[in-house]
């Protein structure tokens, strides 16, 4: 994307875009910054969506990217996220560089998107103030698309044992005990 002399683009992404989890296995993604040369920024609000259905977010661990994060919550129940970075009074940042980890758990099968709430020219949803005059940088997101595999266990069932052969008292026994004993 081209952007004529004078006008600065920001970007939010997630890291990685796309990936592959388990139910009840979990996948850290990062909130990225990336900024053109010549940006300073004073702060980021970053809010997402996920399929709550899919996902859940287990923990949000910021970085030391910005000196304050006054909002880091993520509600489950809603499937959204919120993070926001601030640099110190009268401070910028000039380099990008990640906001936030996310960790999603695998709750059920499926595909899972994880996306910014963003609208171009809107100062109501995920933003990248500019230092000095806060004007919203953000011109472009990354969002993410998450598969989720398995039901979580192997043969959906529960298997319990004998306490004094120790075998199985579900399933074929008679296979089980051929392949104790030595073979068919």
């Amino acid at each position: 994307m081209l952007f004529p002399q004078g006008v600065q683009a920001a970007a939010l992404q997630l890291s990685p875009p796309g990936g592959t989890l388990d139910v009840d296995e979990t996948m850290d993604v990062k909130i990225n910054l990336s900024l053109s040369s010549g940006e300073s920024v004073s702060g980021v609000d970053a809010e997402l969506t996920f399929d709550n259905d899919k996902l859940q977010v287990t923990t949000i661990e910021e970085s030391s990217l910005f000196n304050t994060y006054p909002i880091s919550t993520y509600s489950n129940d809603n499937g959204t996220i919120q993070v926001s970075g601030i640099t110190e009074t009268g401070s910028s940042l000039s380099d990008g560089g990640t906001l936030a980890t996310v960790t999603f758990k695998g709750k059920s099968a499926g595909t899972a998107a994880v996306t910014f709430d963003f609208t171009s020219g809107s100062t109501t949803d995920s933003n990248v103030a500019e230092a000095d005059t806060d004007t919203d940088l953000l011109e472009s997101v990354v969002n993410g698309s998450y598969t989720v595999s398995g039901d979580g266990g192997v043969g959906g069932g529960t298997t319990s044992t004998d306490e004094e052969t120790g075998l199985p008292t579900t399933g074929n026994q008679e296979t089980t005990l051929a392949l104790f004993l030595g073979g068919f």
